[in-house]
């Protein structure tokens, strides 16, 4: 994705690839348009790398480019 945040959703999706489990949570986040429940440390790790906002026991993107992203990307999983 070319633009202003190109580079920085880049080095997200290289970063989940880098770890298969949070690449497979994320994708599953992605998939819905609602919040999904994770794993607790699956959903700390996302939170804590700024990719999901915590609603409650519940995980949702943080932002909807991010859902969009990684859901254009998930297939590759």
């Amino acid at each position: 994705m070319p633009g202003a945040f190109g580079d920085h959703l880049h080095r997200h999706w290289w970063n989940l690839k880098q770890h298969p489990e949070l690449a497979r949570a994320m994708k599953q986040i992605v998939a819905k348009n609602t919040p999904i429940q994770l794993e607790p440390i699956e959903a700390f790790k996302l939170k804590s790398m700024g990719l999901v906002d915590l609603e409650n026991n519940y995980v949702i993107p943080r932002f909807n480019l991010y859902r969009q992203y990684f859901r254009d990307r998930a297939a590759s999983l």
